[in-house]
């Protein structure tokens, strides 16, 4: 069993988490182990220069809680620790949130307002190892991931948690030795409530033929987190080798060839990284979805994320683009310098004599401008049962069969526009302009059109 106060003296680790000369906002409850937390401080802080601060929240949810309050403020004062409070009001609890839920988001809340009033670098909280155990036992039973697995950090932001190393009991007999006083929680005893109905009849049980039970669920949540760091890092590595960002950073080409020798979980997270999302925790659901797609959807097939995401499956390529949920409008186009319309920018430059055609990018093309002169130009998207004649065809086309013999993924034909003039397509942008409008040896008045991004 460790020495608490030998270990706060003297351990390296709490220097990392807390470097000298820190201000440190202690969260007490008035608790055994938030009690315990402040007198560990008390024997070390001047010769760590560290300044002390002390926070209580009383959440009003008991009937001794200004009581509780009392006891930490004259605590507070006996031990000359300056002492802020906050005072909770229950009603704000919404109507399908539990009090525990309710408790804790508004607990944290209330302790960074007051660490910004008392400029204070650190929060510090009295969780132990054996809160640890009884965190990854309700995280198993809800199914969660790796992440969920890893347990409480010992640092999360602004929030530090120096006990993380030692279970209650050292806890208990650290109290007993320096005769603490403290206040108990009465609804600590209440089974009704998960985290004490598994510390008092899950693992306290457990503890009699496994007295060991609390360090080994810790060990086992410090080998998870390993295993997550290592996830994440191979995340990162196949990013950076297969991710290619181009033009649109709203447009996202996998290809199948490149990640389907990946195990389905590293898949599963690059995915979910391109989207931006590797720092959200996703439910179950969300995880099952996208494992059923990756593995049985068909080309055409698309799934869509919360956050305005979609993937596409398209022939030898996952496609993730977010969708523009905006109507796309009709923008007059003016044939002489750049017309601004919406997300896209078209340019025009004229010709006084014949040219030579060597274009060879997609998203630029020469016309015949006389062709067009006193005609209204729009640029707009394509619509179902539009056609034109492509250049060095004959006959029509419906622009919805030329977009699928040219291989366009659903995506980009949900995004696709066409230069008309007067309702008659000049081109179809990126990919083919109208025969009528090509030029010839006859043309006197070239002209090359441009089409970018309005960013």
């Amino acid at each position: 069993m460790k020495d608490l106060q030998t270990w706060f003296m003297y351990n390296p680790q709490l220097r990392k988490l807390l470097p000298s000369n820190s201000h440190i906002l202690i969260a007490i409850s008035g608790g055994m182990d938030s009690v315990v937390l402040t007198h560990l401080f008390r024997k070390i802080y001047s010769e760590y220069k560290y300044k002390l601060t002390l926070a209580h929240i009383n959440h009003s949810l008991r009937d001794d809680a200004n009581k509780d309050m009392k006891f930490v403020c004259d605590l507070a004062k006996e031990w000359n620790i300056p002492c802020e409070t906050m005072q909770l009001n229950p009603k704000t609890k919404d109507k399908n949130e539990s009090v525990e839920a309710w408790a804790r988001e508004k607990r944290y809340l209330a302790l960074e307002k007051i660490r910004k009033k008392v400029q204070a670098d650190f929060i510090c909280t009295a969780h132990h190892k054996s809160d640890q155990a009884e965190t990854i036992l309700m995280r198993l039973a809800l199914g969660t991931g790796g992440k969920g697995l890893k347990g409480i950090r010992s640092k999360t932001g602004n929030i530090r948690r120096p006990l993380l190393q030692f279970l209650k009991t050292e806890l208990i007999d650290y109290s007993q030795q320096h005769g603490l006083s403290f206040v108990e929680d009465e609804t600590n005893l209440d089974i009704t409530i998960p985290r004490n109905f598994i510390r008092h009849n899950i693992i306290s049980p457990w503890k009699k033929q496994c007295d060991h039970i609390e360090n080994g669920i810790f060990k086992t949540s410090s080998n998870i987190s390993d295993l997550v760091d290592a996830v994440s890092f191979s995340v990162e590595y196949f990013y950076n080798k297969f991710v290619k960002i181009e033009n649109d950073p709203e447009e996202i080409s996998l290809m199948k060839s490149d990640i389907n020798s990946l195990p389905i979980l590293l898949q599963l997270h690059l995915i979910k990284k391109c989207i931006g999302l590797e720092k959200y925790q996703w439910r179950q659901h969300n995880w099952n979805d996208l494992r059923s797609f990756l593995v049985n959807s068909e080309t055409g097939n698309i799934l869509g994320f919360e956050s305005n995401w979609r993937i596409l499956n398209n022939r030898s390529q996952w496609i993730l683009f977010k969708s523009n949920d905006k109507l796309k409008s009709s923008f007059t186009v003016f044939p002489n310098g750049t017309s601004y319309c919406g997300d896209y920018i078209i340019n025009w430059e004229w010709f006084n004599q014949p040219i030579t055609i060597s274009n060879r990018d997609p998203n630029s093309e020469f016309i015949d401008g006389s062709v067009i002169e006193n005609r209204k130009l729009q640029l707009r998207p394509w619509h179902y049962g539009d056609k034109f004649q492509p250049l060095g065809m004959e006959g029509r086309k419906k622009v919805s069969d030329f977009l699928i013999d040219e291989k366009v993924n659903l995506y980009q034909k949900s995004n696709q526009m066409v230069l008309a003039a007067d309702n008659e397509i000049v081109w179809v942008c990126g990919y083919r302009i109208s025969d009528w409008v090509k030029v010839t040896t006859n043309t006197l008045k070239p002209a090359k059109i441009t089409l970018g991004l309005n960013r």
